[in-house]
């Protein structure tokens, strides 16, 4: 996932208001991939029986 630098430093601010630690770039660069993945495991529709076969 490559998100942009303004979703980046989005992230960034709203770690920094929520937890009070201010991440570097990368660190919350990988903070919000990998809580998009997490989110995108969440919602994602999983497939019923009747369509896995």
């Amino acid at each position: 996932m490559n998100l942009p630098e303004e979703a980046v430093i989005e992230f960034q601010k709203i770690y920094k208001d929520k937890c009070g630690v201010l991440l570097e770039f990368n660190e919350a660069k990988i903070k919000a991939e990998a809580f998009l993945n997490l989110r995108y495991l969440i919602t994602s529709k999983t497939p019923s029986k009747n369509e896995q076969a």
